[in-house]
């Protein structure tokens, strides 16, 4: 899983952070690491099936279905890998998008 910063698509220098589920008690040595509870959200969800570089389907149809119940999306988007692209093909491969919303 990862947590997006930015407000729009960046090729390169993109504000993210990689999450991972974990439960239980978890140290980390590693200063550049650190354990964090993501908040829960009211989000939108998608889930999109395909190849990666066509995720940004999975973004539009969240935006838009935001935009047409009167929601605002706010904070970090969230992509979620539910299966392993070592294991399936790249056409069954599913992520799921979620943007935060809020009523406007």
């Amino acid at each position: 899983m990862f947590l997006c910063h930015d407000e729009e698509y960046k090729e390169t220098d993109a504000d993210i952070e990689i999450a991972l589920p974990v439960s239980g008690r978890v140290s980390v040595e590693d200063p550049k690491m650190e354990i964090k509870t993501i908040p829960a959200a009211r989000v939108v969800s998608v889930i999109y099936r395909g190849p990666y570089p066509g995720v940004e389907a999975g973004y539009n149809r969240a935006l838009s279905f935001a935009r047409e119940n009167n929601l605002e999306s706010f904070g970090p988007s969230r992509e979620l890998y539910l299966n392993d692209p070592a294991e399936v093909p790249e056409e069954e491969l599913m992520t799921e998008v979620q943007i935060q919303v809020r009523e406007k």
